[in-house]
């Protein structure tokens, strides 16, 4: 997964066998509960609006049908501060993961 996220392999098992992100992780749990998220499914669309629960993909469409009605976009993120997330890596747009095929026989 880091390689597809054009991450270097060993920067990232490093990071995930050390301590380090601890503090945004603390952060972000302190956001999910200041939003009143104690449990899973939940869905954050936009950065604002929490959508709980297992939602039915329609109702999931129509939520960002609305977003495309406004012509804003939605450019809010929950986490993205709390995160520390840098401004230019907010703006790109992972590839969808390759799709293994199978074939039965």
């Amino acid at each position: 997964a880091a390689a597809a996220a054009g991450v270097n392999r060993k920067d990232c098992a490093a990071f995930l066998a050390s301590s380090d992100g601890y503090r945004e992780i603390e952060a972000t749990q302190e956001v999910l509960r200041r939003m009143g998220i104690h449990s899973i499914p939940n869905f954050v669309i936009g950065g604002k609006q929490v959508v709980s629960g297992a939602v039915h993909a329609e109702e999931l469409v129509q939520y960002f049908r609305n977003i495309e009605r406004k012509g804003k976009g939605a450019p809010g993120s929950a986490f993205a501060d709390t995160l520390q997330i840098p401004q230019k890596m907010r703006q790109i747009t992972l590839p969808p993961p390759a799709v293994e095929q199978t074939r039965s026989q």
